[in-house]
């Protein structure tokens, strides 16, 4: 329970001070955000994935005067976008004896990558299907799916590089059985990814 409310704060005092921040246009803002629900989903688990979704739905609730089942729909898409690369990572690296999110190799990084760019078309074509929005909306999902990339690379991967080096342990899915060791010392992907 400390996890999910440790998430919940952190993912809303992030997307409530960027939401003061004037938008540089009108299709859509810049979110910082974007990058810490599949990032804390990943290293957390489920705490990570349902804390920073309900931190979403408590700012939809506050800001977007959406009905009920908007709401609802929302927070499903927004469990998706926080979940997708926590399964599909440890799915990948089951059989692996360093399955933990750690950019200690290229393939890895290459991975962390490929799913930033996955989870981003998924979760901009779940809003269209779920909102049905017309045609001229493109270039605020071509925005929107652009800003969960930069932050997922610009954000995410620092962040994750972080919370490896610090005292707080991952949280993996059952099936992963191998021991999580804490390593300090970068290595030279670990040094060029950052």
């Amino acid at each position: 329970m400390g996890m999910f409310v440790a998430c919940f704060v952190a993912y809303l005092a992030v997307l409530e001070g960027f939401l003061v921040v004037p938008q540089f246009n009108d299709i859509v803002q810049i979110r910082p955000a974007s990058a810490l629900g599949p990032v804390l989903g990943l290293f957390f688990g489920l705490p990570g994935v349902f804390g920073c979704a309900t931190a979403n739905l408590v700012s939809d609730i506050l800001h977007e005067g959406a009905t009920p089942s908007m709401l609802a729909g929302y927070f499903m898409i927004q469990i998706m976008y926080n979940g997708l690369p926590r399964w599909v990572w440890y799915l990948v690296n089951a059989r692996s004896p360093r399955p933990y999110p750690r950019f200690d190799s290229a393939s890895k990084t290459a991975l962390y990558m490929a799913l930033v760019l996955v989870d981003s078309a998924c979760v901009n074509l779940a809003v269209y299907l779920f909102v049905g929005v017309p045609p001229e909306s493109g270039p605020s999902f071509a925005a929107r799916g652009l800003n969960n990339v930069w932050m997922l690379l610009y954000i995410g991967l620092p962040l994750l590089y972080a919370l490896e080096r610090s005292p707080l342990m991952p949280n993996p899915p059952r099936w992963i059985h191998v021991p999580y060791r804490n390593i300090k010392k970068a290595n030279l992907t670990q040094r060029f990814v950052i």
